[in-house]
């Protein structure tokens, strides 16, 4: 682990307080494995020690190692299994102690403030750093004085020797006794120096398997039975907390003292016990106690830990137990750690006997039995102390969470497999750096400010891992601004290079509520870990939730082929058919929805806005420069596309229009707005028999055939107008007034929403907001509606009161254009596509994009065009696409 010293404070060695800190930011737990078992939130002996020389500038480890063992006499850091003090090695792992219902405590940076649990800081002087008060001396020199604290500094590397002796002492075991000390001369002279390993290893098995049933009678003895029948713990939380604790101990002891006598009795048979592999294949299929206890492990610590810091009855108790000679000086922790820690030393003791075992033995075909099915017991342990720690520490979050007046939100921490990744101390790098404390769930990262009571108060909204990207400090730079809308949002690519590179990460907030970050970490490694883990999580998530993909369906670049600037599509049989700033393209010698870059320009008609078909009369629509044309679907036969050919003009100054089916009858909707008003005439579109159509396209391709369209309906809207749908018997207008509905029979317009309903202010309130209204859909039951405004999204029945009032959405971006595809509903804005389940309003899905534009959206096929993201030199090179369900067609054509 390597550390930057510029990163650190200055430091005082003697005073363990600012030891403790710096240790304390400067560890990064992770998850460790010891003996087959996981212990999450862990570190390493060595790199405790690693950090330990770095914080007191020195190089000497034994006395880093005598700093550490004080740290953890205090009760700051602790052993896995509470067993022994700080060692120097990679092989012991150890864990910060926690405060009482609270998550792993991560102090501040050093540059701010304290630790904010007086209990969990070791307070006091180490001696042997304290600086001399001689101005003479010097860490170089020895002190004139036989007083000096660096005379035993020096002393203490003088003796580095025995205190590495010292570092490897601690815990407590069985007597050392070997087993050929038991046995005779005789019977050793007789036995080859493999099968003396194998009778030593099983010897080792047989004692510390009595050693661990008398640990666990001794632990219901000293602590269970008193506990149960005595005032320590008060009468109303008593059972609970004994059953919680030590749970199904008595069931493990059961198990194994059966174990042991069958173990001790084989031995009685022979001095030189033949085999031991039948009765440890029967013992590997009854380990069902000690994955239950493992599974209520976290549990049984967790309220523990909780007695031990408001109880002083109990913590006295505890404490004169421990004095007891069959203690030996442990905590009651390191008992109630052996059940799981004893399963973990099975498969190395069997596979020491098994090493030493020779050839055509039995024990070499039932010890691999035993070892397989023991290892597999340790799996399960780990899989449920796993889920019953995230289940623990969701818990306590949600508990400490403290919100703003208002805004709360509901994180779903209690739901069905909710995991908790990885939470830590970061700065905010901004005018003024904010010391944050960040949740990363397996769903969202949550960033808040920790108080001095241990709880957490939100500092922004969530923000849903979908719409989040990282990348290392060379490429970012603090926002001058806290949050920029989606469409301004950033790219971590674009962003500068500033010092510290290795500290520091930033992030990209995508969305309306979204915004740039810079945040820093204590440590290089700590600020790898926090990138790594967000991008594994995005990709987890990205392919758990994954509902629709892109589909590419063309590339090209418009500066090299001169198609121009995509604007619209749409799809006649097999052709693509694309409307461009410089005409209409279509696709001629491979079929949609096959990808191609062979185009050619059908129709020279300039600035297309708009184009859709009319499949029944066989006619091509065309809005260019407001003026909306008409042409013949057959103009596009490669044999026509060198013609110069014009289309019928349909009607001048449009705004945009919309082909659709209201009852029985087809219509086309020619929609001419201004900023005041709006005027929609309503055509219907007629077949002309096929003499006229032939004669049509003969003389002109359309031109003389007036008649094929007729003025059905013309009717007017006192406000500007942004969109139309058809219903199943009316029209529905979306204008700056709301959805406005209109009766096609009568014209009578009136608003969908029902001002009289209280529910629904908030929706007729914004509308003066310059919030727009955009889409309507049926829900999938069909009863009610979805309505989709530029904000968000609500239900309504028949009768515009409002439906389902626990139901509202507000859109992640900005939204340029709506969909549905049962069940979910999409939101396509420039950055990103939002998919969101229609039942729950749920975020399912986020596909990232670059300044996508709709080109066709009319429930059959959806296309969008977007610059790649993959050519960020060139950016005239867009991309056409279609979005595919995983699950049901969105384009039906595309293929599944």
């Amino acid at each position: 682990m390597t550390l930057h010293r510029s990163s650190l404070p200055p430091v005082y060695a003697a005073l363990l307080s600012q030891v403790a800190h710096a240790f304390r930011t400067l560890i990064v737990p992770g998850t460790h494995t010891k003996e087959s078992l996981e212990y999450k939130d862990s570190f390493l002996g060595l790199e405790a020690v690693n950090t330990l020389c770095q914080i007191i500038k020195t190089n000497d480890r034994n006395l880093a190692l005598l700093v550490g063992r004080t740290l953890d006499a205090q009760g700051f850091f602790h052993d896995v299994t509470y067993s022994h003090r700080l060692r120097d090695s990679r092989h012991e792992l150890y864990q910060f102690r926690k405060g009482p219902g609270r998550t792993a405590p991560a102090p501040a940076l050093p540059s701010h403030g304290t630790l904010s649990h007086a209990a969990l800081r070791p307070n006091g002087v180490f001696v042997l750093l304290t600086d001399c008060y001689a101005p003479t001396c010097s860490r170089d020199r020895l002190c004139y004085s036989v007083a000096c604290p660096r005379r035993l500094e020096q002393r203490t590397r003088m003796m580095s020797s025995s205190a590495t002796a010292a570092a490897a002492a601690g815990g407590h075991g069985p007597t050392d006794q070997l087993w050929s000390e038991t046995v005779p001369e005789s019977l050793l002279a007789t036995l080859s120096p493999k099968d003396r390993n194998r009778q030593e290893v099983i010897f080792e098995l047989i004692k510390t398997e009595a050693v661990f049933v008398a640990d666990m009678e001794f632990l219901m003895k000293a602590y269970e039975e008193p506990l149960r029948t005595q005032e320590i713990i008060p009468m109303s939380t008593r059972e609970a907390f004994v059953r919680k604790v030590f749970h199904n101990v008595r069931s493990i002891i059961v198990a194994n003292t059966r174990l042991l006598k069958m173990l001790q009795r084989r031995q009685k048979e022979s001095l030189a016990v033949d085999k031991i592999g039948d009765i440890m294949v029967v013992f590997s299929r009854e380990l069902h106690a000690f994955v239950e206890y493992g599974a209520n492990q976290p549990w049984a610590k967790h309220a523990l830990d909780l007695e031990l810091d408001h109880n002083t009855a109990f913590s006295e108790f505890c404490r004169k137990v421990e004095k007891m000679p069959e203690s030996h000086r442990l905590p009651i922790q390191s008992f109630l750690a052996r059940p799981t820690t004893r399963v973990g030393r099975y498969p190395l003791l069997l596979e020491g006997v098994l090493k030493h075992t020779p050839k055509g033995h039995s024990d070499q075909r039932m010890l691999p039995e035993a070892v397989k099915a023991i290892k597999e017991t340790l799996s399960r342990i780990n899989a449920e102390a796993g889920k019953a720690d995230n289940l623990l520490k969701l818990q306590q979050i949600k508990s400490q969470l403290i919100w703003h007046p208002g805004e709360f939100q509901d994180l779903r921490l209690q739901e069905q497999g909710r995991q908790f990744v990885r939470d830590g101390t970061l700065i905010l790098k901004r005018g003024n750096d904010l010391e944050l404390h960040v949740f990363l769930f397996d769903h969202c990262l949550l960033l808040t400010k920790k108080k001095k009571n241990g709880m957490f108060k939100v500092w922004k909204k969530p923000i849903p891992l979908e719409l989040l990207t990282t990348s290392s400090r060379s490429m970012a730079a603090p926002p001058r601004r806290p949050a920029a809308p989606a469409a301004m949002a950033v790219s971590p690519h674009a962003l500068s290079h500033h010092d510290d590179d290795e500290f520091t990460f930033a992030f990209v907030h995508l969305g309306r509520a979204g915004g740039q970050y810079l945040l820093q970490a204590a440590t290089p490694s700590d600020c790898r870990a926090w990138m790594d883990v967000i991008a594994h999580q995005k990709r987890v998530l990205t392919e758990r939730k994954r509902r629709f993909k892109l589909f590419p369906l063309m590339d090209t670049s418009w500066a090299r082929s001169g198609i121009g600037r995509i604007t619209c599509s749409a799809v006649w049989g097999s052709r693509l058919i694309l409307g461009t700033d410089q005409g209409i393209y279509t696709n001629v010698t491979i079929k949609y929805p096959t990808f191609t870059r062979q185009w050619t320009r059908a129709l020279a008609v300039e600035h297309v806005a708009q184009i859709d078909l009319l499949l029944p009369q066989g006619t091509l629509l065309v809005l260019a420069e407001k003026t909306l044309l008409s042409f013949n679907l057959e103009m596009l036969n490669p044999k026509h596309l060198a013609q110069e050919l014009r289309g019928r003009k349909v009607a001048s100054h449009v705004s945009f229009f919309k082909v659709g089916t209201c009852g029985d009858r087809q219509l086309l909707c020619i929609v001419k707005s201004t900023a005041l008003s709006s005027t929609v005439k309503v055509l219907e579109p007629g077949t002309a028999p096929a003499s006229k159509r032939k004669n049509g396209m003969l003389g002109g391709f359309f031109r003389g055939s007036p008649d094929t369209m007729r003025v059905f309906k013309e009717f007017y809207i006192p406000a500007e107008s942004s969109s139309l749908h058809f219903l199943r018997s009316k029209l529905c207008v979306g204008c700056a007034r709301g959805f406005e509905i209109v009766d096609l029979d009568s014209l009578d317009t009136q608003g969908l929403l029902d001002p009289s309903d209280p529910r629904l202010d908030f929706a007729l309130r914004r509308s003066s907001d310059g919030v727009r209204p955009m889409a309507i859909f049926r829900a999938t039951d069909g009863g009610d509606f979805l309505l989709c405004y530029s904000d968000f999204g609500f239900y309504v029945n028949k009768l515009g009161r409002r439906a389902r009032d626990d139901w509202i959405v507000y859109w992640s971006g900005q939204p340029a254009a709506f969909a549905v595809v049962h069940p979910f509903v999409i939101a396509l804005e420039p950055a990103f596509i939002e998919v969101r389940h229609m039942e729950t309003g749920h975020l399912q899905q986020i596909l990232p994009v670059s300044q996508l534009r709709v080109l066709t959206n009319n429930g059959t096929h959806l296309h969008a065009c977007v610059r790649l993201r993959d050519a960020p030199l060139q950016p005239e090179v867009q991309a056409v696409l279609a979005l595919r369900s995983l699950t049901t067609a969105v384009d039906r054509s595309l293929p599944r």
